[in-house]
């Protein structure tokens, strides 16, 4: 007995470990999909960083010379204490002051590191037309240039998340499972026993409830006879629950390559037929007229 209780007790323990693998599984798969994903959006992020470190870079050149041309003129120096006057030329140089400073500043602008009306407000009170190309620059890196960024970067996530072929198989699983479970659910609708028949669904396509179910199901419930023809297969006025999902499955949604190939082949074996049909009516034909020749003669 105690043997086959340690028996038991092992069988158990194997199923759990069944299930947590299952469950890791899913776990990880999602994980794997979040990581293929960042990991195929580097070779744009890389060309997405040089694109943003060129546009930082000129507007950089053109605000330091703008920025050091005028404290020059003023002869601005940073050896005494900035007053009440020059603070604005004080605030002036040290977010413009140099190339590495200018580029600093541009890139905190945009990602959020400080505040761009602090940095606009002393180029508008310096010049008009410098605190615009500011604005300019807000503008055309923040609502062009990093929107088109960020839409590259879920374009190539969405278009590597499609490669994954385990994830669509798992994904085509779930939404088979799904529909069946919706088409048991409309035949539980439709009648209390354990069959339908064409009564049974002209009075449950009376329903307008019953209609834009068929309709959410991508299935077109218009004439109830087409209808109940096209899922009763075995032809015995009836139709049992699983012969409803699947038939309800088969016809769901627009025709496929594979019905269309399968329809091809349909006619032209019906096409063979009909002429070797043909044949043998004209040999039958040709043979009573020969029959019929020496009576003839008589």
């Amino acid at each position: 007995l105690s043997e086959l209780r340690v028996i038991r007790v092992l069988r158990v323990t194997r199923v759990v470990r069944a299930i947590r693998i299952v469950r890791l599984v899913r776990i990880f798969r999602a994980l794997n999909t979040l990581v293929s994903s960042i990991i195929s959006t580097l070779n744009a992020l890389v060309w997405a960083c040089l694109l943003l470190f060129l546009i930082i870079y000129i507007f950089s050149i053109l605000f330091t010379e703008l920025v050091g041309h005028h404290l020059r003129e003023l002869g601005y120096s940073v050896d005494h204490e900035p007053g009440q006057d020059d603070h604005n030329l004080h605030v002036l140089y040290l977010r413009f002051g140099g190339l590495f400073t200018s580029m600093n500043t541009l890139f905190m602008a945009i990602s959020g590191g400080v505040d761009w009306g602090d940095i606009g407000d002393p180029l508008f009170r310096t010049e008009v037309v410098w605190g615009l190309l500011f604005q300019m620059y807000i503008s055309f890196v923040c609502f062009a240039v990093l929107n088109v960024m960020t839409g590259v970067f879920c374009e190539s996530a969405i278009q590597n998340a499609a490669r994954d072929k385990d994830a669509i198989v798992s994904d085509l699983v779930a939404q088979k499972q799904e529909d069946r479970a919706d088409f048991a659910s409309l035949f539980k609708a439709m009648t209390n026993s354990s069959t339908i028949t064409l009564q049974h669904l002209e009075t449950a396509l009376e329903e307008q409830e019953v209609i834009a179910k068929f309709h959410s199901m991508a299935l077109d419930p218009d004439d109830a006879w087409r209808l109940f023809r096209l899922l009763d297969i075995d032809e015995d006025a009836s139709l049992e629950q699983e012969e409803f999902i699947e038939g309800c499955m088969r016809l769901k949604g627009a025709a496929k390559s594979i019905d269309v190939a399968s329809l091809m082949v349909d006619l032209s074996t019906v096409k063979t037929r009909l002429s070797r049909l043909h044949d043998d009516q004209q040999l039958l034909l040709d043979s009573m007229r020969v029959a019929r020749a020496p009576l003839s003669g008589h």
